[in-house]
């Protein structure tokens, strides 16, 4: 995942714009639990795992949130 717009990491994560950290955190481990490719999800277990691992990193980077806020959306 880029440092784009064409991705948007909530939706991957599955939570809105503005969530809060824990919501945020509860929804990567649910995530985890389904896609992690240990758990037999296999290749596309693995290319899931790397969209969702992206996403929440994006979505906890307090620079990408700052730029969010900067551009008037939530963050």
């Amino acid at each position: 995942m880029s440092h784009n717009d064409r991705v948007d990491p909530y939706a991957v994560l599955g939570v809105r714009p503005g969530s809060t950290e824990s919501q945020v955190a509860a929804a990567y481990k649910e995530l985890a639990k389904r896609w992690h490719p240990d758990r037999g999800a296999g290749e596309e277990g693995e290319r899931r795992m790397a969209e969702i691992n992206a996403a929440y990193d994006l979505v906890r980077s307090e620079q990408w949130r700052e730029q969010r806020l900067a551009q008037g959306r939530p963050s």
